[in-house]
């Protein structure tokens, strides 16, 4: 169906789907909100089509506070009590509300955003470009392997909202080792070996080291890191212990840290010399060196996000290198949790 040119002519659930693609295309975007606060939305979740909010698990930057919550998009702010929806408790955890007109002010617990109309039509027929990434380039390759790490630190951030401390790092490093267990030419450790492993862990330095960083207590971050690597959790190697640390503790860390521990984590996740050469990512980026921990975390995902194809569909969502930095560096801490 084609659009109308008249942008409010066109069916509300027709309008989410541009809106999402616009939020999507535009994530580096800083957009100034009606409280005259600043947003940039680092991921536009999920589109929900059934009852409820029109987008879930929205990740966005507020002034520099990261938030995880839902999204709903009406052409009229008024929309809003015309669908009752503050008397339903789904529409709870809506933290941001997207119009096209604000024509009024709400007594409720969340920002609005105004999109451009002229904006916002542009994308109600949008393909979106293919693009290619700079193999020569370090600095792309560094903005892929901070959104690893980004990526991760979403996926904990939503675990820490709901459970323990010390349940989020078990979850953490089971879900890390069952992968690290199902992977091809893994003959070292066998699966009793990985469960009594894993049973060490929630009464481990690993915890330790989490609840000093969430007491704001302790050493320096990176050398209580290097502390972690230099000991062994029960019988495993080096490497294992490595690996563990960086996918399943220091995404972690990075959510309780504050700015201070953060900039100290980046440091560590910047100067890390890397333990080995993959030999998956040496075939399929051999002009790309692995002397450094976030090259081969930046190969990783480009594998995640690429696959076997040079280019990529820009409806990934990639986050914005300086623009993530900058937030790292307001006064207060970017990661709020509820009391």
């Amino acid at each position: 169906m084609k659009p109308s040119e008249n942008i409010e002519d066109n069916h509300e659930v027709f309008l989410q789907k541009a809106v999402y693609r616009m939020l999507a295309e535009l994530h580096d975007t800083t957009f100034s909100l009606q409280s005259q606060k600043h947003l940039q939305v680092l991921s536009t979740g999920e589109h929900n089509a059934n009852d409820g909010p029109d987008f879930h698990n929205v990740c966005m930057l507020i002034d520099g506070k990261f938030i995880v919550a839902d999204a709903e998009f009406h052409k009229k702010s008024s929309d809003w009590e015309l669908h009752s929806h503050s008397k339903n408790y789904k529409y709870d955890n809506v933290k941001l509300h997207i119009v096209l007109e604000h024509d009024k002010n709400l007594d409720n617990p969340f920002e609005t955003l105004v999109l451009d109309r002229q904006a916002l039509h542009n994308y109600l027929n949008y393909i979106p470009e293919k693009i290619e990434f700079d193999y020569d380039s370090l600095e792309e390759l560094q903005k892929y392997a901070l959104e690893r790490l980004l990526r991760r630190t979403m996926n904990i951030y939503l675990e820490l909202n709901q459970h323990a401390l010390r349940k989020v790092l078990v979850n953490a490093a089971q879900n890390y080792l069952e992968k690290y267990y199902h992977r091809k030419r893994r003959p070292i450790y066998n699966q009793t070996q990985i469960v009594d492993f894993l049973e060490k862990i929630p009464n481990s330095i690993l915890y330790d080291f989490l609840f000093n960083i969430k007491c704001s207590a302790g050493d320096s971050v990176s050398n209580n890191i290097n502390k972690l690597l230099e000991n062994k959790i029960y019988n495993e190697g080096y490497h294992l212990r490595l690996e563990l640390i960086l996918n399943a503790v220091l995404p972690i860390a990075f959510c309780l840290a504050d700015i201070s521990g953060k900039y100290d984590i980046l440091l560590w996740y910047w100067s890390k010399t890397s333990d080995c050469a993959y030999q998956k990512l040496y075939r399929k980026y051999p002009n790309i060196p692995q002397d450094y921990l976030w090259q081969q975390q930046g190969m990783l995902e480009l594998m995640r996000n690429f696959g076997n194809n040079t280019n990529n569909n820009s409806d990934k969502i990639h986050y914005n290198f300086s623009e993530y930095i900058s937030f790292c560096d307001l006064s207060q801490s970017p990661f709020t949790f509820p009391s």
